[in-house]
């Protein structure tokens, strides 16, 4: 503020006083050091007074002093003016000072607010995926994380964040996840795993795996400290874990055709994030996202289904032409269909149905072997619990009488069960009749295996010129003992002793013995009946053909 006034004769005073400028900033930097504060605003500044002395003037008179008195008055003002431009820079930088502080103190106090507020969902960055393929079944291709070139997939290959794995039709995989438990990717999928990017509805150390779209079906093993897994799906997100420490869990998340999600808990317990909200699942309960990330209720999956027929560990006999087995099983709660699997593996990936039925099932072209097969019940898009992979056993009469005869064998000679565990394939006839009035012969239906499983069926004969009285009934066992010997008879059709290869007949008075240089041949033979081995015998110019199939 300017003012003007005479001290004393003859001379003219002007005055600018300044003003406190900390009076109105004082309160926004209440948490500032008090030095800074001291400095920056509380220092009141005074513009200093001018005197103009006549005595001092150059000119003389009223009017020369009056023009002295205002080039000073100018000089005051230019002054001033810088002055309050300093002023006004460090008052915006204390202000700047002053809000960092405060923004500081409010995080320190409102961190603690927020951790106790999503309890169960810590903000820790997470682990990097760590995982492993246990298992493959048919056209599985992998993708590294940063490359765009896709390759086969093998067992034992370490699968680690932003690495990518897609399976073809009937194709699986099966994934160890470090420390959590195995995930199963079902056929056309493509499953990308990745960090958590620390996401607060996730869990310390929660592994993390995001599916495209496909079948991913896995069990959380059981853990002290309950780890998480998390799956991302495009439309929802799933925090899976025990339902409590030491319990595992079980789940089945599918991305179905029409881009909807449905997500199943068999055991444990999950939380769904969709658009609409966070929904908790138990035990034996689903839900079913929309494909716009819409929340459906919900709800209790379908019970599991009753097997009815054929019973566990049924045995199915037929003679030459493959019979009608009939699946049946029985649901006591509604549903809309059933999910049937029928492999020949207890796995059920070497898959030969896999399909949805209303009512049971038919297959008429189950050969000799081990089938299993397994039902669920479906809801909707919801698939409940499985049953319990159930098994039948399909074979050819012939194939009894076949380990009869070895047993037999076993019973009479000591060595052919060491004989037969080191052979590569074992080819049975069970009963070879030998004989006739006028046109002698012999005659055999039996079996090649390898490994204890049939591989095919052959027929053995021998026809010879001569009369003959009577019939002799006799079973024969041929040992294949080298890769050599066995590859080059299941490369024939028709395949004659003596001519395609030499066979070794072993055998001794007393039925129990084998001399070393018979073990040492590639094919070795034993011959034998009810009364014991026959030694001094040949099976020269037999013709053993492969029976169709």
């Amino acid at each position: 503020m300017a003012s003007r006034s005479r001290a004393g004769k003859g001379i003219l005073v002007e005055r600018r006083t300044g003003r406190r400028v900390g009076d109105c900033a004082g309160a926004a930097i209440a948490t500032a050091p008090k030095a800074l504060v001291r400095v920056l605003f509380f220092r009141t500044w005074v513009m200093p007074m001018t005197i103009v002395s006549p005595r001092s003037s150059r000119g003389t008179g009223p009017a020369a002093n009056a023009a002295a008195v205002r080039r000073g008055t100018g000089a005051l003002f230019r002054a001033g003016r810088h002055q309050k431009s300093l002023e006004f820079g460090l008052l915006i930088l204390a202000i700047a000072l002053a809000a960092g502080v405060i923004w500081g103190v409010v995080r320190l106090v409102s961190a603690p607010i927020e951790q106790s507020g999503l309890a169960g969902t810590p903000t820790t960055t997470l682990p990097d995926f760590e995982g492993r393929i246990a298992k493959i079944h048919r056209t599985v291709q992998m993708r590294a994380g940063g490359e765009l070139a896709w390759s086969g997939a093998d067992v034992g290959r370490a699968v680690h964040t932003e690495d990518a794995i897609q399976t073809l039709a009937e194709a699986s995989v099966v994934v160890k996840v470090k420390n959590r438990g195995d995930i199963s990717i079902g056929e056309n999928s493509l499953v990308v795993f990745e960090a958590n990017e620390n996401d607060t509805f996730m869990a310390t150390r929660a592994a993390v795996a995001s599916v495209a779209h496909g079948v991913l079906t896995g069990r959380l093993k059981a853990g002290a400290d309950n780890d998480v897994l998390g799956i991302r799906l495009p439309n929802a997100t799933v925090r899976l874990q025990g339902a409590s420490p030491g319990q595992a869990a079980d789940f089945n998340l599918q991305v179905n055709r029409d881009k909807s999600a449905s997500i199943v808990i068999l055991r444990g317990k999950a939380q769904v994030r969709a658009r609409n909200g966070v929904t908790k699942l138990g035990s034996g309960e689903g839900i079913q996202i929309s494909a716009d990330g819409g929340r459906a209720e919900r709800q209790s999956i379908p019970a599991v289904p009753v097997l009815v027929e054929p019973v566990a560990n049924q045995i199915i006999v037929y003679h030459k032409d493959p019979p009608k087995v009939l699946f049946r099983w029985q649901s006591d709660t509604p549903v809309d269909d059933y999910h049937f699997v029928l492999a020949k593996d207890r796995d059920l990936r070497d898959s030969l149905a896999d399909e949805r039925l209303s009512n049971g099932y038919t297959r008429a072209d189950l050969r000799t072997g081990d089938y299993y097969w397994r039902v669920t019940a479906r809801r909707g898009w919801l698939e409940g619990a499985p049953t319990p992979v159930a098994l039948v056993h399909v074979e050819r009469d012939i194939d009894g009488r076949v380990r009869d005869a070895l047993t037999e064998l076993y019973q009479q000679s000591d060595a052919a069960r060491t004989l037969v565990a080191k052979a590569k394939g074992v080819l049975v006839f069970p009963h070879v009749i030998k004989g006739g009035l006028i046109l002698g012969g012999e005659y055999g239906e039996g079996a090649l295996m390898s490994g204890g499983s049939v591989v095919s069926y052959y027929t053995m004969k021998l026809a010879s010129l001569g009369l003959q009285i009577g019939a002799q009934r006799r079973k024969v066992v041929l040992l294949f003992m080298t890769s050599e010997a066995y590859d080059g008879f299941l490369k024939s059709r028709a395949w004659k002793v003596g001519v395609d290869g030499s066979v070794t007949v072993a055998g001794s008075g007393t039925g129990k013995g084998i001399d070393a240089s018979t073990a040492q041949k590639p094919i070795v033979g034993f011959v034998f009946s009810n009364e014991g081995l026959m030694f001094n015998l040949t099976l020269e110019g037999s013709k053993i053909s492969r029976m169709p199939d």
